[in-house]
């Protein structure tokens, strides 16, 4: 395959080993091999559980440890390079340590190598900030609380930060 599996791009990132992941709206994730020009595409599929959780694709972050993570609006997925397929993580209403929500807007590694994921994007309501544990699946969520002035200002999450002094910036839409 010699092209893009869809022209609207959303994000793209650069792995360890050179390729370029590239996410699509609603075309699934490419990545492409710069040395052979070539591209692997990905694609959600119903009948395969280790295919993508959803075609629209909002992040993408390969960790410290080389571990490549996509964001999409129907979860969050770990790629698996020996299966070439992905693990699940989403959101269960009644397990308060899954994601707080299956739609994802941003994956982050903070400087003591802990995820980030971000919820809510496209108009789709968020449900806040989630720590991520990759070991054990189980998230910490940080979402916004009216009573408390400390907490989240809204919980749908467009960007996070983390400066040089350590100070954590968390953008909000809201």
């Amino acid at each position: 395959v010699n092209s893009l599996s869809h022209n609207s791009i959303l994000t793209m990132a650069e792995d360890s080993d050179g390729s370029l992941w590239i996410g699509t709206w609603g075309g699934g994730l490419n990545r492409f091999n710069p040395a052979t020009e070539t591209f692997v595409r990905y694609r959600s599929d119903a009948d395969d559980p280790s295919s993508l959780s959803n075609d629209t694709i909002t992040s993408i972050k390969q960790d410290s440890s080389g571990t490549l993570w996509v964001g999409t609006l129907g979860g969050l997925d770990r790629y698996n390079p020996e299966t070439d397929g992905f693990d699940h993580f989403r959101n269960y209403p009644n397990d308060i340590e899954s994601l707080s929500s299956d739609v994802i807007s941003a994956i982050f590694e903070d400087s003591n190598n802990r995820l980030w994921i971000g919820t809510g994007a496209f108009g789709i309501e968020g449900s806040g900030l989630n720590r991520f544990d990759p070991s054990t699946g189980k998230a910490i969520r940080y979402q916004h609380d009216e009573s408390d002035a400390q907490s989240l200002s809204n919980n749908n999450i467009a960007s996070i930060v983390e400066a040089p002094d350590g100070t954590f910036w968390v953008a909000t839409g809201g």
